[in-house]
């Protein structure tokens, strides 16, 4: 009975010993082939349409011109726009409606402009706010035809592109599709104007590669001018945690890789 207990004592410190190897193993496994993705969901707030800067004027075609220099500060998306006609028509708020007046504040005033609002919408709004760190990406239409994009909740259908290890260009992001088809309409780029959208300067990472947005017209993608940055390399795989499931079998995530027709107006 005393050597049986020894034994049993004996082969229960030997399995705890496996399996804790064998979790380290499945750790640095992951770390090293990326079964755990890091790939993440794209969002592009719109801005609103105005007239084309000097500096982008020589150009006569349509064009997506993703600069890390140019600064968002001064970004007015389009959910900006439509808080600009809550202040004044809900709040009196006249002297914060005009855009003029409204990108020489500060993001702590705008915020002090936002306290009529509710919790939630107060928190909405803060987050279209927060331009740190952040750079906008021009579309511009310098061409002679109305350039059409779809848009799903108030953002461009886009997502981050850049190269592997293989010289192939791979998303490094998904799109998250919504189950509302009130969700989906389309916005025009006029000739002679352009619009924009913000994002944030991918300048952290180990791996140095070329990167491009990808945006969703109508029947047809658009892609930026290329662009260096600095990504992890486990982005280019997707989440398996976060697959979409139909009847628990996982589906892999919209990437923009095929066309599709979403907005209906």
């Amino acid at each position: 009975m005393k050597y049986l207990l020894i034994l049993i004592i004996l082969e229960i410190l030997l399995t705890g010993s496996n399996t804790r190897k064998s979790d380290t193993n499945k750790h640095v496994r992951h770390n090293d082939d990326c079964s755990n993705g890091q790939m993440t969901s794209a969002n592009y707030q719109y801005g609103i349409n105005s007239r084309i800067a000097s500096k982008y004027k020589s150009t006569n075609d349509f064009s997506i011109v993703a600069d890390t220099n140019s600064k968002a500060d001064n970004f007015i998306s389009n959910g900006e726009e439509y808080l600009l006609k809550r202040l004044s028509l809900v709040a009196g708020k006249t002297d914060a409606t005009s855009l003029n007046n409204w990108t020489k504040l500060t993001t702590d005033q705008k915020i002090k402009n936002l306290n009529y609002l509710s919790t939630s919408e107060r928190a909405y709004y803060t987050g279209i706010l927060d331009k740190k760190g952040k750079y906008e990406v021009c579309i511009i239409n310098n061409s002679k035809n109305i350039v059409t994009l779809q848009i799903q909740d108030g953002s461009y259908i886009c997502v981050l592109q850049a190269v592997n290890k293989n010289d192939q260009w791979q998303p490094i992001q998904y799109w998250q599709l919504s189950g509302c088809g009130n969700s989906y309409y389309h916005k025009n780029i006029e000739p002679g104007s352009t619009s924009s959208f913000i994002a944030r300067i991918p300048n952290k990472g180990n791996y140095t590669t070329r990167l491009r947005y990808k945006v969703l017209g109508k029947g047809k993608f658009y892609y930026s001018n290329i662009f260096t940055g600095k990504i992890n390399y486990c982005e280019f795989n997707e989440p398996s945690i976060s697959y979409r499931s139909k009847a628990n079998h996982p589906r892999p995530l919209f990437k923009l890789d095929s066309l599709i027709q979403l907005a209906w107006n």
